[in-house]
């Protein structure tokens, strides 16, 4: 991300270990909520809400994002839009 945007990789080892702890807990606090939620819910709609994420993603980022989202990039990033 840091070579996308053209910026700096952090240097000492304390930035990364930050970096590695946020991006680790992040993940670990997704899967431990998804398999808690699992006991509440049924397989079915977990399913569903599971697969809606990166439509309910796309959603919000042209809304709240402020260049928004252009169709272009919506239908070349799907699979069903290859050609």
């Amino acid at each position: 991300m840091a070579a996308l945007l053209r910026r700096p990789l952090p240097k000492d080892a304390r930035s990364w270990l930050a970096l590695c702890g946020i991006g680790f807990g992040a993940r670990i606090f997704g899967y431990l909520g998804m398999s808690h939620a699992a006991e509440f819910v049924s397989p079915g709609l977990a399913t569903i809400v599971a697969n809606s994420q990166p439509l309910i993603a796309a959603i919000l980022a042209w809304t709240f994002c402020p260049n928004g989202c252009a169709r272009r990039s919506i239908s070349v990033s799907h699979p069903a839009f290859w050609e």
